[in-house]
């Protein structure tokens, strides 16, 4: 396998860096952080208007019809520069599943719409107590030609501003269902959740919710294909918002210890300095091939669970080590939360933890290395 990027790839990347760069300023965050959803609206219109927020979406839709590596790079980008906008949320929990499973009507009513900024999609895959998003609590329940869903889902990204959630219930019997929910349909109730990053997600109650036939996205005979589709899709996308994050809390302590001086010398110059920084690149590095092999895998369709729960422990352990690391070779100023360091650590804890930290990956690694799988 060749996870080398090529001309095109390096261009989508420099166009979303630029992007980025110009909105996602410190002063930027700042004002996005007060903002009551605590996103940048500017930026999310200037993605837009670059064509970035199609990259993954079939070009019939008006997206560039590229893959899940470019979109790796996308996302790479937003956690570089620790961007207030919902990119994972939007496009890989909402749009990728719907251009992958959904009827020709579902795309052509929600895909054009997440292209071009003005729909943003989302899903709940997590749930209170249930560390485990393949094995969903929520119940649905056949009504007619249609679904009743009931359950409580946690930490939804952009649930409030969704035009459709995608909603991963067990069926009464046997198999899951994947329905596309509306938040101001009758019976969901949301609740505002402040999380450690600073984003705002939800707490999503399901009270006998009603779902129409053209609502569903996957019905029991292929939902949990369609889920493990998606969560294996979501994770290796954490992985590169995480690598984005890690990379530049390096880069930022690069610079630091290269300007700072104590005793008239660099602190980059002093041992324990330079052997701690070169842990932080070895654990970036780390990051970085884990996550090219997870998204190189389900890109080309060949086995990734044990890729994608390897790259999200080293998106998790190894993420941990490098932003203590910064904050500690920072000094006094690395505790100092209105430092653009500190969003840099808050992000890696978040990231971390989304789907699963280091022990579950492990737990997940040992049962397929036994065959439990």
């Amino acid at each position: 396998m060749d996870f080398t990027y090529t001309q095109d790839q390096e261009t989508l990347r420099q166009l979303a860096r630029q992007v980025l760069g110009d909105h996602a300023t410190t002063q930027r965050l700042v004002e996005a952080e007060a903002d009551d959803e605590r996103v940048d609206r500017t930026l999310w219109r200037a993605l837009a208007g670059a064509g970035l927020l199609g990259v993954a979406i079939p070009a019939e839709y008006g997206g560039a019809d590229l893959g899940l590596i470019e979109l790796g790079i996308l996302l790479e980008e937003v956690g570089r520069a620790v961007a207030p906008v919902p990119v994972f949320a939007s496009l890989v929990l909402g749009a990728l599943p719907i251009a992958q499973f959904g009827t020709a009507e579902q795309r052509r009513r929600l895909l054009p719409g997440v292209a071009g900024g003005e729909l943003v999609l989302t899903a709940a895959l997590s749930e209170p107590h249930n560390p485990d998003a393949l094995q969903p609590v929520t119940r649905a329940a056949g009504d007619g030609d249609g679904w009743r869903l009931s359950g409580v889902k946690s930490f939804v990204p952009a649930a409030a501003r969704a035009a459709r959630i995608v909603v991963p219930a067990a069926v009464d019997g046997e198999g899951i269902l994947l329905a596309l929910v509306e938040p101001g349909a009758t019976g969901v109730h949301l609740e505002r959740i402040e999380t450690t990053g600073r984003e705002i997600q939800y707490r999503v109650e399901l009270d006998a919710v009603r779902i129409a036939a053209d609502d569903v996205l996957a019905g029991p005979e292929r939902g949990r294909e369609a889920l493990i589709w998606l969560v294996d899709r979501a994770i290796a996308s954490l992985c590169a918002m995480q690598l984005g994050v890690t990379d530049q809390a390096l880069r930022l302590t690069a610079q630091h210890v290269s300007s700072r001086e104590q005793f008239d010398r660099p602190l980059a110059a002093f041992q324990a300095v330079s052997q701690q920084a070169a842990d932080a690149y070895i654990d970036v590095e780390g990051i970085r091939l884990t996550t090219a092999e997870a998204l190189w895998r389900l890109t080309h369709g060949v086995p990734a669970a044990d890729a994608v729960a390897v790259a999200k422990f080293w998106a998790a352990e190894a993420a941990q080590r490098v932003v203590h690391t910064a904050q500690h070779l920072h000094g006094g100023v690395g505790v100092d939360v209105s430092y653009p360091l500190h969003r840099y650590f808050l992000w890696a804890k978040q990231l971390e933890l989304t789907l699963g930290g280091g022990t579950l990956q492990l737990l997940r690694i040992g049962e397929l290395l036994s065959g439990a799988a």
